[in-house]
């Protein structure tokens, strides 16, 4: 068994002058050939992954407002979306469960999701710190739901992540671990 990995860069998935961009990926992008690991492909997440973790309000209203009302801030963070936001979001939480799904099938021994928009702040009910989907929360409910008995999400960021711990906080089957700057 060997370790693979998911790309999700989403180079359309771009606000002007923000620090969460496709360039955050280019110094680790010619480096990814070097490694000794093969890429997975992956699908998008249907609505029904999605739904694990997010409000099913939460997952049209995005949708509609990337197709209506794009480019734009969303909140206070800065969150932003542009017209590709919800499927670059759909497909950067179907590259992580893709990712959950070989391992927890027993196809590979690791793997790693590289993806954008980040999900880590994104909460049940709202996007937010410049994540629209919480990728690694939807990922280890898939988990659950395939037959894990427990997940354990270690979360290493400046940032804690707030989204991923709402997402587990009610349930007892899932431990969630930040590491992150402190005063933050």
């Amino acid at each position: 068994m060997s370790t693979v990995y998911t790309f999700v860069p989403s180079p359309q998935h771009q606000y002007p002058d923000h620090p969460e961009r496709p360039g955050r990926l280019d110094e680790l992008t010619p480096k990814l050939d070097s490694f000794q690991v093969e890429k997975l492909d992956a699908t998008p997440a249907k609505h029904e992954d999605i739904a694990r973790v997010h409000v099913p309000r939460l997952i049209t209203g995005l949708e509609r407002v990337c197709r209506e009302q794009a480019p734009g801030i969303i909140d206070y963070a800065p969150t932003f979306v542009t017209q590709t936001s919800f499927e670059d979001a759909m497909l950067a939480a179907g590259a992580t469960l893709a990712c959950t799904r070989a391992v927890v099938n027993g196809e590979i021994n690791n793997a790693f999701a590289i993806v954008r928009p980040p999900g880590h702040h994104a909460e049940p009910d709202k996007p937010m710190g410049f994540c629209l989907f919480n990728n690694i929360a939807i990922a280890a409910k898939d988990a659950l739901a395939q037959g894990l008995e427990r997940v354990l999400v270690v979360d290493y960021d400046a940032h804690h992540g707030n989204g991923t711990q709402a997402a587990f906080l009610e349930d007892e089957r899932t431990a969630y671990l930040s590491m992150h700057q402190w005063g933050i």
